[in-house]
């Protein structure tokens, strides 16, 4: 029986909670939201944003990631639950993985009995992969996202980049471009669009590279799973030796369905209904065409080099311009409808 636990990463706002509840749903999965996230419940004491544990590994991180880990297995599980009632009982804190066994008995009945794997969701994650695929033997899910996709999700969600503690890491060597504009950046002056398309160059340059390096993990492209929810997720099911059930195609069809409209001028940050070929050109209605083309101009390039080394068989990669829409609906840049 499979064991390994599963991380579920990649650039934020790129489909990593989508992927994350449905592989969760599974009733082989014991699934954590964001423990590398500060901002997330019962999360790990991390003392900095977009950990590197080969680089700073504290040894109390350590001990709770390690307990965490061991929550595949029910014993473990059962006992956290009775530690959390214990707890609870003396009015003292209980620890992360009581809390999240304790949660797990409340929202995932089923996965708290049947549950052999952990999965790890998670962004804040991503330059901790390769840390915790050698020291786990974790299965490594990374997701990449049309550029305008995440730059609009995070105007959306009024959010701000993460700079500070994204570009202390190095670039991937033989990207002289973006080693400039992450100079540039510090140096001051970059409106808060541009910073947001340099954050996310900076997460595929980043994720090129592993892929070069991890042949072994999974890269998904949010767009294709957009195009095709039960054929991509049926087929990342297999690669995680995960059962691919009716109860898993009736997920993600509810979640995925064309009846599940769209509203391109709003944004949710986790809203899981939707119709996800209509949210796959969503970002032409969040953005101006001149802010398309910014976008399209500064990371088209590595947008079409993604979707040549993720995208599925047969999908064809366009070029990176600003189409004109087509009749009856947007014109989406990639050959399977994808976005």
């Amino acid at each position: 029986m499979e064991h390994r636990p599963i991380l579920v990463t990649g650039c934020p706002r790129s489909g990593t909670t989508w992927v994350g509840k449905v592989l969760g749903a599974a009733p082989e999965v014991f699934y954590i939201y964001e423990p590398f996230n500060d901002d997330a419940p019962h999360h790990l004491p991390v003392p900095e944003r977009f950990i590197d544990l080969s680089l700073n590994a504290p040894a109390d991180l350590l001990h709770d990631l390690d307990e965490i880990m061991r929550l595949r297995a029910f014993g473990t599980r059962a006992s956290g639950l009775l530690r959390w009632g214990l707890e609870r009982s003396m009015r003292r804190a209980p620890n992360r993985a009581a809390r999240h066994a304790a949660a797990c008995l409340s929202r995932r009945r089923q996965q708290f009995f049947s549950a052999t794997r952990v999965c790890l969701k998670d962004p804040l994650a991503f330059y901790s992969a390769e840390w915790l695929a050698e020291h786990y033997d974790a299965e490594v899910v990374v997701l990449v996202r049309h550029p305008a996709g995440v730059v609009s999700s995070y105007l959306g969600l009024d959010w701000l980049p993460e700079h500070e503690a994204i570009l202390a890491r190095p670039p991937p060597p033989g990207m002289p471009d973006l080693a400039d504009d992450i100079e540039r950046y510090r140096a001051g002056g970059m409106s808060r669009l541009e910073a947001l398309v340099l954050q996310w160059r900076v997460f595929t340059a980043h994720t090129l590279d592993m892929q070069a390096r991890r042949p072994d993990w999974t890269f998904i492209l949010h767009e294709a799973l957009c195009d095709d929810p039960v054929g991509e997720f049926s087929r990342l099911f297999g690669t995680l030796s995960i059962p691919f059930t009716d109860h898993t195609r009736a997920v993600i069809e509810e979640g995925s369905g064309e009846g599940n409209a769209v509203d391109g001028t709003k944004h949710v940050q986790h809203s899981h209904k939707r119709a996800s070929r209509d949210l796959a050109s969503a970002w032409r209605k969040r953005l101006s065409d001149a802010d398309i083309d910014f976008i399209l101009q500064k990371a088209g390039g590595l947008w079409e080099e993604a979707q040549r080394r993720l995208a599925p068989a047969g999908a064809a990669v366009a070029p990176a311009v600003l189409q004109p829409a087509q009749s009856g609906g947007d014109a989406l840049p990639m050959g399977r409808a994808h976005d």
